[in-house]
């Protein structure tokens, strides 16, 4: 598996799996810099699965399941005070209720992606997109499904915000 942060001027940066360096990447600092040295702000994450097969073949019904924890907005839900209308719609007293609201979200996202032919090669790169990357460590699971699961391998991209 391989990761590269997508920087807002549409260029990718290294692989960053492993690196110690994602600190306010959001803003273009810490390891968010390009193949010159330039830094750029991201804010996604281009995610590839690196699959190998039978070279000029195809696994019939062969999928990659990718599993990503940490996205933003962050899982969970907020105690709210919540204004109560009655029924004509005017304020009674307040109540605490949970929301899911503005930086909050609804647990792990589930990606999937049918393997296509493996070229002469036998390799295949799975792409994935991930939307909201750059202030929370993200964890991800991809596995090779063919009929059950044939292989998973997982990594974390330690991510980082603050002052």
């Amino acid at each position: 598996m391989e990761a590269h942060m997508i920087f807002k001027n549409d260029s990718l940066s290294e692989d960053i799996i492993g690196s110690t360096g994602l600190w306010n990447t959001i803003i273009g600092e810490g390891d968010a810099m390009d193949s010159q040295g330039g830094h750029h702000p991201s804010g996604a994450t281009l995610v590839r699965v690196i699959v190998v097969g039978p070279p000029d073949q195809t696994l019939p019904g062969a999928k990659v399941k990718l599993v990503v924890t940490g996205l933003e907005p962050r899982n969970g839900v907020l105690d709210a005070v919540m204004p109560h209308l009655d029924l004509n719609g005017m304020p009674s007293p307040a109540r605490t209720a949970k929301v899911n609201g503005p930086g909050t979200g609804k647990g792990p996202r589930v990606m999937e992606a049918i393997l296509t032919r493996f070229d002469s090669t036998g390799v295949q790169a799975v792409p994935f997109s991930l939307d909201g990357t750059g202030c929370e460590h993200i964890s991800m699971t991809a596995q090779l499904i063919a009929n059950h699961i044939r292989d998973s391998l997982q990594i974390a991209v330690p991510f980082e915000c603050g002052e």
